[in-house]
């Protein structure tokens, strides 16, 4: 598979990747290198694994980055339960996506259960309304003290 082409006078200089024949392998990897004309030159080779664990990383770092050198406020609403059934829903606004990926690193590290964050947009942040709600002590005054329900 061809990931760049250059035509360089008479030679055509290309960065490909392949694999290797099977008995030349010790695991399954994909061999980078360049290829002119039609001599091909190894420049290294990385595991299938490893491919797909720097896959992983991408996926989870690159909107990470798009999202912080974003310089536009962002806003965002809350919606986490603490160990003591105690649920609360509220909106927050960040100035900048700096801020928001701080702020919801750190609203995931003091989270004591379950906790979402979800991006909303500023007409949902003016009439959000927060909430804050005890399921413990709604149990108890029900008289069912061993079981709050959701």
């Amino acid at each position: 598979m061809f990931l760049k082409e250059l035509k360089l006078f008479d030679y055509t200089l290309s960065v490909c990747m392949w694999t290797p024949p099977k008995e030349s392998l010790i695991s399954d990897e994909i061999v980078f290198g360049i290829q002119v004309n039609n001599d091909k030159i190894n420049l290294g080779c990385i595991g299938l694994g490893r491919l797909v664990r720097i896959e992983a990383r991408l996926r989870y770092h690159l909107p990470r980055l798009a999202r912080m050198f974003n310089p536009m406020p962002v806003y965002w609403s809350c919606d986490s339960r603490d160990c003591d059934h105690v649920r609360a829903v509220s909106a927050h606004r960040s100035p900048t996506g700096w801020h928001f990926i701080k702020n919801m690193d750190n609203t995931y590290a003091d989270a004591e259960g379950p906790t979402y964050i979800s991006i909303i947009s500023k007409n949902e942040h003016r009439k959000f309304e927060s909430s804050w709600r005890d399921y413990n002590a709604e149990a108890f005054e029900d008289g069912h003290s061993h079981s709050p329900r959701y």
